[in-house]
């Protein structure tokens, strides 16, 4: 989530990783927009907000899908306010690094797309889902445990309570569970990426913080939803906390991605870190990779 102007929930997620291109887009845009149209709207604040999560502070009400400035004017939001945090709203100020927004509390299929043309052969990432994709594909989780960071947050206006804020997820994969509200950080790859694959399949930390890392429910592209006690609940074992494991110019008739369980399966990566995070993306051609963010 971020600002410009006077749109104040805007992302700039639509240029290469680390990059500031601005598309006026952000992965939580989308479901955000379920929200708005009033009495009409498909969906309510409420239903974006899981009922777990109650130690996490997330507002009952969920998103306000709306702000009002200090005179009363109704001012358009795009996404989000990411300036309401687990510790309270924070005015006209940087303030000390959050783990949780408050206004939603789950992680959706990223869509957005980019062109990555420093390979030699331009790679495309990102896909947009359409109702000819695998069925099984994850489209939404509760909240992903990488999503652990909200280094700067606020609102614009000083003496504007209600006017919008702004925030952005980050993945620190340095932070103290003092620092996380007494959560474990979920797993890092030390080793190999099969390794890292296996710490997936058996750590309660590499769950959700919603259901005190003991799962995660996951709605599917066919409409149904079912609980799994890892991340490993994409088709074919996927992991649904980030992209698969990328070799560059694999060339003509190779794998573009590393193999895992000395079979076809890919392995997942970790997610990225810090600016980084919020650019993760399968590849065009990957589309049973599932990335759930933030």
């Amino acid at each position: 989530m971020g600002r410009k102007r006077n749109l104040q929930d805007k992302q700039a997620a639509g240029g290469p990783p680390g990059g500031a291109g601005d598309n006026d887009a952000s992965n939580t845009r989308g479901w955000f927009k379920l929200l708005r149209g009033g009495k009409n709207a498909y969906a309510k604040g409420k239903q974006l907000i899981c009922q777990s999560s109650r130690l996490l502070k997330h507002s009952p009400e969920g998103s306000r899908a709306g702000v009002l400035s200090s005179v009363g004017v109704d001012f358009p939001v795009y996404d989000f306010n990411g300036a309401y945090a687990e510790d309270g709203v924070k005015a006209g100020r940087s303030a000390t690094p959050a783990t949780e927004l408050a206004e939603f509390s789950y992680s959706f299929q990223v869509t957005l797309k980019w062109i990555d043309t420093s390979q030699s052969i331009p790679v495309t990432w990102g896909q947009i889902l359409t109702n000819t994709q695998d069925p099984g594909k994850p489209i939404a989780a509760d909240r992903n445990p990488y999503s652990n960071h909200v280094p700067t947050r606020g609102l614009i206006g000083v003496n504007d309570p209600n006017y919008g804020g702004w925030g952005l997820y980050h993945w620190n994969r340095t932070k103290t569970m003092a620092s996380m509200m007494g959560w474990s950080l979920p797993p890092l790859k030390a080793g190999t990426s099969q390794e890292y694959v296996n710490a997936l399949r058996r750590g309660r930390s590499a769950n959700s913080r919603n259901h005190k890392q003991e799962g995660q429910n996951v709605c599917y592209l066919d409409g149904h939803a079912k609980w799994a006690n890892s991340p490993k609940a994409g088709v074919d074992d996927d992991s649904i906390w980030s992209n698969w494991v990328h070799i560059p110019n694999a060339g003509a008739g190779k794998l573009d991605f590393e193999v895992c369980d000395n079979n076809t399966m890919p392995c997942d990566a970790e997610p990225l870190t810090d600016t980084k995070y919020g650019s993760m993306r399968p590849k065009s051609n990957w589309l049973t990779d599932a990335v759930l963010i933030p």
